[in-house]
């Protein structure tokens, strides 16, 4: 199975870094798991769970997180990624410092038979 690679990344530089720490809102799409492991070695269903711990972790724009995608019936769509304050230091709307869509397909493939 090939992951797919998920960086966070600066769009746009400010005076500072931002310092706080974040985590990986749920998705909430129906049909799909999406596995990612952190750096203790705890796996999340980005799709149930969201990613990081509760207590949030600090961003690292040069961390890869290889996350990997399982569907469970077929899909057509897009999912949203919500990056959240979890420190609230940032002061975003809902607390959602990035938000970012990726369009996902999983399509049901007959398997031959002989």
């Amino acid at each position: 199975m090939i992951p797919v690679k998920l960086r966070i990344v600066v769009a746009e530089e400010k005076g500072k870094a931002y310092d706080g720490k974040v985590r990986v809102a749920p998705v909430d799409a129906d049909g799909l798991q999406l596995w990612a492991k952190d750096t203790k070695g705890n796996w999340y269903d980005i799709n149930q769970a969201g990613w990081g711990p509760a207590e949030g972790f600090v961003i690292d724009p040069e961390l890869v997180t290889p996350v990997y995608v399982i569907a469970t019936k077929p899909f057509n769509g897009t999912v949203t990624l919500k990056l959240i304050d979890i420190t609230g230091d940032y002061g975003a709307d809902d607390g959602i410092i990035i938000s970012q869509e990726v369009k996902v397909e999983a399509v049901e493939k007959p398997v031959a038979t002989s």
